[in-house]
């Protein structure tokens, strides 16, 4: 389920959805235009919609073979373009959500036609004026360049040994300089949309590097740093300017 924490109170409080039993949830997002409420993406059951103030969860419906409505029963990102459409990264491709019409619809990824698998593991959008530009990462495929107005789709998979999507991984977060940043189970990469060249981040002994190279969750700080959990080993921050990483962790005595 979700879990909501006072900031005042140090207490937490715990939703579950009703009726399923499994509970997992992969992604959480609010949407500027529907405040009090939150999308949520879950393991096996869908996208839903979550009233912070009635405390209740209200799922989409899912019609798995219908191109045309929300056809996937897990959803690892969503995104929010603010020009009014909502992007849904699913392990059935790409849905998009016309805030306007209300209407759902598969986003025909070109690059995926082609693979068994479609499943699409994050998803954020380039709102710049100049661009516009949809970033897909696909799990076991790479990074993938949308332009909606041309319809041109680009896939970011040149090398082999340092490819976003070969390993697992959740999400994607772009910067205040076009780098785009993606946690996965083999370190943290950074992609440079500008020279289109792929850094990879991981654990190196004897420096100041990430505790462990397994990465589950990232955000971005307003001062531009960015904060990692990394499984079983506490969340460390990483500075960008400095390529300094700080490790948290809790000690046992």
């Amino acid at each position: 389920g979700i879990a909501k924490f006072g900031r005042s109170t140090g207490k937490f409080e715990v939703y579950k959805y009703a009726g399923v039993h499994s509970n997992i949830v992969l992604n959480i997002y609010e949407s500027p235009d529907q405040p009090g409420k939150l999308w949520i993406g879950t393991a096996d059951h869908g996208a839903a919609n979550f009233d912070k103030k009635k405390k209740i969860f209200e799922f989409v419906s899912i019609d798995p073979g219908n191109i045309y409505a929300f056809n996937s029963y897990a959803v690892s990102q969503i995104f929010d373009d603010h020009i009014g459409t909502l992007w849904f990264a699913s392990n059935n491709g790409v849905i998009k959500l016309d805030k306007f019409k209300q209407q759902f619809q598969t986003q025909i990824v070109e690059p995926l036609k082609v693979t068994t698998y479609k499943g699409i593991m994050g998803i954020i959008v380039d709102t710049q004026l100049s661009r516009k530009t949809l970033w897909i990462l696909a799990y076991l495929q790479g990074l993938i360049c949308y332009t909606p107005q041309s319809g041109k789709f680009t896939l970011y998979n040149s090398d082999p040994g340092n490819v976003a999507g070969k390993e697992f991984t959740n999400s994607i977060i772009q910067d205040s300089h076009d780098k785009l940043w993606i946690p996965t189970s083999n370190g943290l990469k950074k992609f440079n949309s500008q020279t289109k060249i792929f850094t990879l981040y991981k654990n190196i002994k004897g420096k100041n590097s990430l505790p462990m190279i397994d990465i589950t969750h990232l955000v971005l700080a307003g001062n531009g740093n960015l904060w990692m959990t990394v499984r079983v080993n506490g969340f460390c921050s990483f500075a960008p300017v400095t390529n300094f990483f700080k490790w948290y962790r809790k000690f046992t005595v």
